[in-house]
């Protein structure tokens, strides 16, 4: 003989919220919880999509870096510098951590600070737990002048941010391997010589330093910080 609805709606609720066996629910309630319940069905089921790893809701910010056709993308990410401690610092160094990498010079007198000051907001945005799994650098296009010691200095107003800078060969291999255009341009009767002219995005790594969005610089923290939220939740 079958169970009856009662009964039945008895089972049900035991099982999901582990209540007592012998407590007496109304089929009224049982049906108020089956409906919830089949709502967040939907709701997970819907929405993972949107989890789907290397994938980050769309924004008018948010440029992808991935190649169609599942071809070899041309965005490598890889690098072999010093940080501004005047240690080896290379892509591998930040595996493991989501990076968020943005490449400009300290003598830059409005884009990069302004870059920056974004990015340090951002950060300001996030949990501990999600900002420890954040590695911010920062990779100058100025070697000649962008010491380890000149870059910890800049960046002395946000300890978080990892400043990276390496011979002139070492830094354009760098910018290469992320499509950033960095060129020097002489400035006649001024004291600092000449200036950079460069590409000013920031751009994201995985956890295995994978490059595989841009962001404009114009991004609003709050929004580059719910990418990187969303970043550092993406699950293999």
């Amino acid at each position: 003989m079958g169970l009856s609805v009662q009964e039945l709606s008895k089972t049900v609720f035991r099982s999901v919220a582990g209540l007592i066996a012998n407590w007496r629910i109304s089929v009224r309630k049982s049906v108020s919880l089956s409906v919830m319940l089949l709502s967040l069905f939907f709701v997970f089921a819907c929405g993972s999509d949107n989890q789907q790893y290397g994938t980050l809701k769309p924004h008018p910010d948010h440029i992808p870096l991935t190649a169609p056709n599942g071809e070899a993308s041309a965005f490598n990410g890889q690098y072999e510098l010093i940080d501004h401690n005047g240690q080896s610092a290379d892509q591998q160094r930040f595996a493991g951590r989501v990076s968020i990498i943005y490449f400009g010079f300290t003598s830059c007198p409005d884009v990069c600070p302004f870059a920056l000051g974004r990015l340090s907001a951002a950060l300001d945005e996030l949990d501990r737990q999600t900002r420890d799994s954040i590695a911010p650098i920062f990779i100058t296009v100025d070697p000649k002048r962008d010491t380890a010691e000149r870059l910890k200095e800049y960046l002395s107003f946000d300890e978080r941010l990892i400043g990276l800078t390496g011979t002139p060969e070492q830094v354009k291999a760098a910018a290469a391997s992320f499509k950033v255009y960095a060129n020097e341009e002489p400035i006649e009767g001024s004291a600092v010589e000449y200036t950079m002219s460069h590409s000013s995005l920031f751009y994201l790594a995985d956890r295995e330093a994978k490059p595989l969005y841009a962001f404009r610089d114009s991004i609003d923290p709050k929004d580059l910080a719910a990418a990187l939220t969303q970043a550092v939740s993406w699950q293999r």
